[in-house]
């Protein structure tokens, strides 16, 4: 996905975190992208400052002395001025499965530990188009009801507003629901639909899968090549994924290097054949990092559970028995 260009004006990040040498970090590397860049070091004066000169957008670190970044997020979304700017989660990799509270706290997104600085910038990006659509989207609800009120000619233009409005909430809804750098579904989408499905199969009494990837040599190509290659290898695992799925299954990034699979009436043993096809499927297709040089074995691990999902079970303990598989296999 082609990432929108800042308008001319900078855009204000506010950017919290306890650790001073995390913030700078950010703030160098945002000030080079163009943003004007505020940083704050503690929860309290974060607030003052968002609360007084609300920013575009806002880094928050969810590990914090004295408030955490959930209960920053939940005064931010009871302020009047600050309630609609866009908070994205900074949090570590080993903290990922605690991003749900974030986002029922009211974030859009997280990022995590250590940066990526190509994905945090795009991720701002993201966020920040999005932001700029709802904005478009309430001037054009105002124009409208005033038109209404004064006008009684309005069918047409009526028409062409509903259709301008309900496309742009489709783009809305995709770009919150897309990873920007693979552009599959992410861990927000996976979470929404896994909910449902799994209500669905719990009526219906059907089975379901679930699978846990993840890439067992990424850390050694982000160091030997880069990260930009890193990301074209996350992209090709994504795409092979994608190919592959049945219909009415979904492949989302996770988080990290780390991809889920949501298998709706797939059994254990079929679950570990969709693995093993993956795996033979990617054995078949080398990633080849740079022109000229060997192509790079891509390799797996892979956690599988399946359940007949029933009324009392529980979805977050189905969840840890995947990832329990996932963690077993590396071990």
């Amino acid at each position: 996905m082609n990432t929108a260009s800042l308008p001319t004006e900078k855009q204000r990040v506010l950017v919290v975190d306890d650790m001073p040498e995390t913030v700078a970090v950010l703030v160098d590397t945002l000030l080079l992208k163009g943003f004007d860049v505020v940083p704050a070091y503690d929860p309290r004066t974060a607030l003052n400052i968002a609360f007084h000169e609300p920013p575009d957008i806002i880094l928050l670190d969810i590990m914090m002395p004295d408030m955490d970044g959930y209960e920053v997020c939940r005064r931010l979304k009871a302020y009047r001025t600050t309630r609609d700017v866009p908070v994205i989660f900074v949090t570590a990799l080993g903290q990922v499965r605690d991003v749900v509270e974030g986002f029922s706290s009211g974030g859009v997104d997280y990022i995590t530990k250590p940066y990526r600085m190509p994905e945090v910038s795009s991720r701002i990006h993201n966020h920040l188009r999005i932001r700029r659509i709802q904005r478009k989207l309430e001037e054009e609800n105002r124009l409208l009801l005033a038109e209404v009120k004064h006008l009684q000619e309005l069918t047409q233009r009526q028409v062409d507003s509903a259709r301008r409005l309900e496309a742009a909430n489709s783009e809305l809804y995709a770009l919150a629901m897309m990873d920007p750098l693979t552009e599959m579904p992410n861990r927000r989408r996976f979470d929404l639909y896994l909910q449902r499905v799994w209500e669905e199969l719990t009526k219906a009494q059907i089975s379901l899968g679930l699978l846990f990837c993840d890439l067992d040599n990424f850390k050694r190509i982000n160091d030997q090549f880069g990260h930009p290659v890193g990301d074209r290898y996350l992209q090709y695992v994504g795409q092979v994924l994608q190919k592959m799925l049945p219909t009415g299954a979904l492949a989302a990034r996770y988080g990290g290097d780390e991809f889920a699979v949501v298998l709706p009436g797939v059994l254990w043993a079929q679950g570990q054949a969709f693995a093993r096809e993956l795996l033979h499927e990617l054995g078949k297709r080398p990633f080849i990092p740079k022109p000229g040089h060997s192509p790079i074995d891509i390799t797996l691990s892979i956690g599988v559970a399946a359940t007949i999902p029933s009324p009392g079970q529980s979805l977050a303990a189905f969840i840890e028995e995947a990832d329990n598989a996932l963690y077993q296999h590396k071990a």
